[in-house]
This record gives C-alpha cells, sequence and structure tokens, in this order.
C-alpha cells in the first residue's frame, strides 16, 4: 500500500499513512499528492507553499537581537535625518513587509 499524506481544511499538513482505510487517523483531512518539505508548509490547494520563519524564530541568538537593534537605529536615523538605508536593511525591511503580506 502507497503512503497517503494529509491536510486540515487550512492547509496545514497533518500527516501521513500507509495502512489501509479502517486504520487511517486522517479520514476527515484532505489528500495531497505528496508532503511538505517543512512541516510548516502550508498547502494551497495545488503546491506547497514555503514555511516563512516568524521574527521571534529569526531572533534565536544574542546575534540576531543585536542585528535587528543595529537596523532599527538604523531606521530611526533614516526618519530623523534621511540618511540612506544600507542594502542590508533594505532586504529586511521588505522581507518584513512579505512576512506581513504588504
Amino acid at each position: 500500500m502507497s503512503e497517503k499524506f494529509y491536510v486540515d481544511n487550512t492547509g496545514i499538513y497533518k500527516g501521513s499513512h500507509d495502512g489501509d482505510d479502517a486504520t487511517n487517523p486522517y479520514l476527515e483531512e484532505i489528500e495531497v499528492p505528496t508532503a511538505p518539505t517543512h512541516a510548516g508548509d502550508k498547502w494551497n490547494g495545488l503546491s506547497w507553499d514555503d514555511y516563512v520563519l516568524t521574527i521571534e524564530e529569526q531572533l534565536s541568538t544574542t546575534e540576531d537581537i543585536q542585528a535587528l537593534f543595529q537596523k532599527v537605529e538604523e531606521l530611526i536615523e533614516y526618519v530623523e535625518t534621511n540618511k540612506p538605508l544600507s542594502q542590508e536593511t533594505k532586504n529586511w525591511v521588505n522581507n518584513r513587509k512579505t512576512i506581513k503580506g504588504e
């Protein structure tokens, strides 16, 4: 019997099963053709959308937090003096917009 993969109605991966239907705990879920690459990927009805780290997950180390504060300081300086942003900070701002769906 081949392995089958399942998501709930919001596209969140629920698991897989390779037994018969009598023992399948996912019969109420939606079958999809493949498992996700990352457990946080989301099924959009046609394919898997890549998992995007939350800010909390991105800030997992002291170095990450220090880098965030540097970007915030640079953004404050930009607002106050119109000093151009570094490319790294521009990329960070664009990534934040993508995460927020802007």
